[in-house]
């Protein structure tokens, strides 16, 4: 009996099948969009989820609260409301860790933190200094976020104690969890006296308060960004625009400018070098571009989060770390020739952010993307909006298309995402459908739907039929630079290049080809250059 096997490769790696988490749904809410619950849904999952609060959307340094909900009233974290500022740019951005952790830390599960927004103090007010101030209590900024001091406990036994803005009880002020007034947090002493050490993380929502808290560990890292592609797009001029490294270990600052090497043998590739100081954690970042053609004011959109943040884990200890180069907003590839696309959207039962029901009868379904580039939400002087109208299609249906020119030289990869009537109200800020062009010429993107984010794999299934008739029919989800490969042995694999199969696509994206059978295993793979 004859034995066909396949397999699927990216870039040369081999794996078994292709798998797409579904993660929890979970939203922040607060001050910012007047507690509209289910209205923001964070990024991101299983295990952490960030959710952005536009700049400008209050003024910097005024206190705000939020918390983070399942969607529902009946699931909130924390029990209290969190208090905290905005950040210069009048923006902020919140985070969310599921479930139950055991790192030792407090609270022990469902945390809510935030990136420090610059403008805050925190000090200890408990019973061991009678719930009043002193300097010998307050904290210290370390940087990305960790507050952090030794203080000296007279008694033994348990305390109970609070965080709190230096001297006063009306601004922020919490204990065991995050939540602005909710319980005591704790701590035990053995000896009188004894040094206690305590460290705030504010980014990933959690204390320490005992001898055994960990020192902050110094992480070096090496940020790189290759911006060759959108040096050819005309979108960043090396001699004229900046090419920044933002996230959570600087507070999303614009002081860390990268640089590149003209005499090098890729001058478009920008890197910079930075100490962050944190206990041992992970950390959210983008690279920044001030020509903003790139959309999203600037920053990029990272395909593998369909918009959301780059990650990134710090050493345990102290560490020098060189992160790999990527490609600004991973645009690697890009169309040889002018493709016409077309996007079709499915707007039955469409809600916007704001919870308002789409009519079809009075309102206009319109595409915006990197590849225009990104027309102004909301820019109602010039209705920009109209040139990128979508027509109902079939008339009386819930689905919406448009056909438009993707110039040639435009990446294989295309970020956007659907409006009503040229508002930005399909999905939270900065999170946007992403899909690839699959075919020159002609193409139809599959089917979206008004409020559901596409993060689309480069490579899809590659199936491998019956043989039949002396040949074995392979297809594939590919780009039109994916080529087949062969081997007869995986244990030595010297994979054959069938380049023949270029481009045997259709503009359904799909590629297929008859394989000439042979004796003996047989087995198939993607290469995606």
């Amino acid at each position: 009996m004859k034995t066909t096997l396949k397999s699927l490769a990216v870039a040369g790696l081999v794996a078994a099948a292709v798998s797409i988490s579904h993660a929890q749904p979970y939203y922040a809410t607060g001050d910012f969009d007047g507690w509209n619950n289910g209205a923001d849904q964070m990024t991101g999952g299983p295990t952490n989820y960030t959710f952005v609060v536009a700049p400008g959307t209050g003024t910097a340094g005024t206190e705000f609260q939020f918390k983070c909900t399942d969607g529902t009233w009946a699931n909130t974290w924390p029990g209290k409301n969190v208090m905290t500022k905005y950040d210069a740019g009048g923006g902020a951005t919140l985070y969310f860790y599921p479930g139950t952790i055991a790192d030792g830390w407090y609270p022990t599960a469902n945390r809510v933190g935030y990136a420090d927004p610059g403008n805050l103090a925190f000090e200890l007010a408990g019973d061991f200094n009678g719930w009043s101030s002193s300097a010998d209590y307050q904290l210290n900024p370390i940087g990305s976020g960790v507050y952090s001091n030794s203080i000296v406990i007279t008694n033994a036994g348990t305390h109970g104690f609070k965080f709190r803005t230096p001297g006063s009880w009306t601004d922020i002020r919490f204990g065991s969890d995050f939540g602005n007034d909710g319980d005591n947090a704790t701590l035990t002493t053995t000896t009188s006296p004894q040094t206690v050490a305590v460290q705030l993380d504010l980014p990933n929502g959690r204390w320490l308060a005992g001898a055994l808290a960990p020192p902050p560990a110094t992480n070096t890292v090496t940020f790189q960004v290759n911006m060759s592609v959108q040096a050819a797009l005309g979108r960043f001029m090396p001699d004229a625009d900046a090419v920044q490294c933002r996230g959570s270990f600087n507070n999303w600052a614009s002081t860390f400018v990268l640089t590149n090497d003209p005499s090098a043998l890729n001058p478009n590739l920008y890197s910079g070098t930075i100490d962050i100081v944190t206990p041992p954690t992970g950390i959210n970042y983008k690279f920044w571009d001030s020509n903003q053609l790139a959309g999203n004011n600037g920053y990029e959109s990272p395909t593998s989060t369909s918009g959301g943040d780059r990650t990134y884990t710090l050493a345990a200890g102290p560490a020098t770390t060189v992160i790999p180069a990527v490609y600004f907003s991973d645009m690697s590839s890009s169309l040889a020739e002018a493709t016409l696309v077309t996007f079709t959207v499915n707007m039955s039962n469409a809600v916007t952010t704001a919870s308002v029901p789409f009519d079809p009868g009075v309102d206009v379904v319109s595409v915006n993307g990197d590849w225009i580039p990104w027309w102004a939400w909301s820019n109602f002087v010039d209705l920009p909006y109209l040139a990128y109208r979508m027509t109902n299609n079939p008339v009386g249906s819930g689905l919406y298309s448009i056909t438009l020119t993707i110039p040639q030289y435009n990446s294989l990869a295309l970020t956007y995402k659907f409006s009503i009537n040229g508002v930005d109200n399909e999905l939270p800020a900065y999170v946007n459908h992403f899909r690839y062009v699959r075919n020159l010429g002609n193409y139809t993107l599959p089917l979206d739907t008004f409020g559901t984010a596409v993060p689309e794999p480069q490579l899809g299934p590659l199936t491998v039929g019956a043989p039949t008739g002396g040949y074995i029919r392979v297809s594939w989800l590919g780009l039109p630079s994916a080529f087949l490969q062969t081997s007869t042995n995986l244990s030595l694999p010297a994979w054959v290049n069938h380049l023949e199969t270029i481009g045997y696509g259709s503009p359904s994206g799909i590629y297929s080809t008859n394989y000439p059978m042979s004796s003996g295993a047989l087995f198939f793979r993607v290469n995606n250059p």
